[in-house]
């Protein structure tokens, strides 16, 4: 089973940083998730929220700055983390992409798309993954981006994301046909919602589970049993605990 620092090692330093995500790699994880929107000036840039606020105390949105000026905001209390308050500006996804290792690195890219639009990331995302090789799974709650990114850049493997809110068909993560013509590889159900027989027929779909945010050893233990694919968690301690106290 994987385990995937969320947004980077986002205890260490700010979530969705150059530092965050060197942390990630110097604490051995096998892999990280990061989300993708778009700059002002159109550059893939890797953050998460609607607005900068909560991290940065800014009233904007990231598609209303430019890439070279969302790179040098700073974090608000940036002593908080030990880290270089430099390394944690919104960086460009191309940036992250090319100080992450290659090989069986697995890097979860989210394209943060949360209406059918023309704007969206999933065009300049497909074209930064293409010229930066790595090992990549892309994962949205949007099937429709899902299948776009697919017919724009196929084969690399996506993954659905659902999570306990929204309509049924979602929250179960089967609504089976969207997910067949999106080209599905994955399913990504947060962790409240996974059970066995889920597992049992996404592996029989040929699908593998990855969840998120899970922080918890004793229901990561219980779910790696089950047959879980791959972990998303906070806790970058979690991957250890789990190898060393592996029964």
């Amino acid at each position: 089973m994987r385990f995937l620092a969320h947004r980077g090692a986002n205890r260490l330093a700010l979530e969705n940083t150059l530092a965050a995500f060197e942390f990630a790699v110097q604490t051995v994880h096998d892999g990280v998730e990061l989300d993708v929107q778009l700059s002002l000036d159109g550059i893939p840039v890797v953050f998460h929220d609607d607005n900068l606020e909560r991290l940065y105390g800014i009233g904007a949105r990231v598609q209303e700055m430019k890439a070279e000026d969302l790179a040098r905001i700073v974090p608000i209390n940036p002593e908080r983390f030990d880290a270089d308050p430099e390394r944690m500006g919104v960086p460009t996804l191309r940036e992250v992409l090319e100080l992450l290792p290659g090989d069986d690195f697995l890097i979860n890219v989210e394209i943060k798309a949360p209406k059918i639009a023309r704007d969206t990331p999933t065009a300049a995302t497909a074209q930064v993954l293409a010229e930066v090789p790595r090992n990549y799974i892309v994962s949205s709650f949007n099937p429709v981006e899902l299948a776009r990114f697919s017919r724009i850049k196929p084969g690399i493997p996506l993954g659905f994301l659902f999570a306990p809110e929204g309509p049924l068909a979602l929250h179960t993560g089967w609504p089976a046909p969207a997910l067949k013509l999106a080209g599905i590889k994955a399913i990504h159900p947060h962790w409240s919602l996974i059970s066995p027989d889920m597992i049992e027929r996404a592996h029989a779909r040929g699908w593998s589970v990855n969840t998120w945010t899970l922080n918890d050893l004793d229901r990561a233990h219980w779910l790696a049993k089950d047959g879980l694919d791959a972990i998303i968690t906070d806790d970058h301690t979690l991957m250890a605990e789990f190898r060393r106290t592996d029964a």
